[in-house]
């Protein structure tokens, strides 16, 4: 249609693709077991992009299929055409020992405001039945809200503000999370340390681009191929509460591919250090 500003596109070069697959799932949920087989494409840097689940391995594989017919891998990307994206997005900072990339990170205002004005309604309607209600039940009830409103406001206010900050330097990535009124947090690791930049992209799950030592990165490709062993998937508890990572829920799916592919090259454009 006409007058409707296409999204921002990132090129996936196919020479970037591995294999599209279908792998098998097991969902543990209120104490009943559900098997899911997912159809998605596998990076050569160990990313996953799932693109299609179902609970028929039938269907799944006539997915999978479909794509392998409808992308020849074997031949090469026909788009060259340089990518825009919109002013606010990623911005970068190239200075003499240090290049700088930051992006916003989403307000938490859209979860919160449905829970506050829920929360102040019933405050009201207390308010409200004031006359008819005894005295200590009336002032319990009306501390509840209070902390209620209190909470609410504090998770809203969280996110005002954010933004995550990249700063590169010859030895180090440095990564830290700004916000307006509370506190920042920051890691740093060594850039011969890193492994892999990557992005996974499971629509139902929460996204986050990932900075991999070795055997994270080991163990990632593992879980994303489907070929974990039991003692893999406990290590991956353990993973996920350690593995550094950088928060893009605010970007579209393209630049967040952009980002992915960006950090990989300003890395080596700063240190020397090529990260898959």
């Amino acid at each position: 249609p006409k007058n409707i500003p296409s999204a921002p596109l990132t090129p996936l070069p196919y020479d970037q693709i591995s294999v599209f697959s279908v792998t098998q799932h097991l969902v543990s949920k209120e104490g009943t077991n559900r098997i899911f087989y997912a159809v998605s494409m596998l990076k050569k840097d160990g990313a996953s992009w799932r693109f299609y689940k179902s609970s028929n391995e039938s269907k799944a594989q006539a997915f999978c299929d479909k794509l392998n017919d409808l992308v020849q891998l074997s031949q090469p990307t026909l788009s060259d055409e340089p990518v825009h994206y919109p002013e606010g997005g990623i911005q970068v900072e190239r200075h003499e020992d240090k290049t700088l990339i930051r992006w916003k990170k989403p307000s938490t205002w859209p979860q919160a405001l449905p829970f506050l004005l829920c929360t102040t309604g019933f405050f009201i309607a207390l308010l409200g039945v004031r006359p008819y209600m005894p005295q200590g039940p009336f002032y319990l009830l009306s501390v509840v809200m209070l902390l209620l409103l209190i909470t609410a406001l504090i998770w809203a206010s969280i996110g005002i503000g954010k933004r995550v900050i990249v700063v590169l330097t010859e030895d180090t990535f440095t990564s830290t999370l700004e916000a307006a009124f509370w506190g920042s947090s920051t890691f740093s690791i060594n850039n011969e340390e890193i492994d892999a930049i990557l992005f996974n992209f499971h629509p139902d799950e929460p996204n986050a681009l990932y900075i991999l030592r070795p055997k994270e990165s080991e163990l990632m490709n593992k879980i994303n191929q489907g070929t974990p062993t039991l003692q893999d998937l406990l290590a991956a508890v353990r993973l996920s509460l350690r593995v550094y990572r950088l928060p893009v829920a605010r970007l579209a799916v393209s630049e967040k591919l952009h980002l992915e592919q960006l950090l990989q090259q300003l890395l080596y454009e700063r240190s020397g250090k090529q990260a898959r």
